[in-house]
């Protein structure tokens, strides 16, 4: 249940590979409880929350913490799902 969490919390995000997010769940006694994290591309900002509940559904509280980060600071996070991560530097 752990995994149908954390996929579900990207999903929701629709990020794929443009913002740099993180999701880790793991279930102690009988709940679940998860945790994620947004990174802008810049590393400048970042927002962070968790959530917990019960196993049995593990799609909602991803779904819920997503929109939970998004409606926090959805601003950025909409802004930098749109934009490509910033080229690295050459030396």
């Amino acid at each position: 249940m752990a995994i149908v969490a954390e996929r579900s919390f990207l999903k929701n995000l629709g990020g794929g590979c443009s913002l740099p997010v993180g999701a880790l769940a793991h279930i102690e006694g009988q709940k679940l409880i998860l945790r994620g994290q947004i990174v802008s591309p810049d590393g400048l900002r970042s927002i962070r929350r968790s959530i917990e509940g019960s196993p049995r559904d593990a799609e909602g509280l991803g779904a819920r913490l997503a929109m939970e980060l998004l409606k926090a600071e959805g601003d950025w996070i909409r802004e930098a799902l749109k934009s490509p991560f910033p080229k690295a530097q050459q030396d």
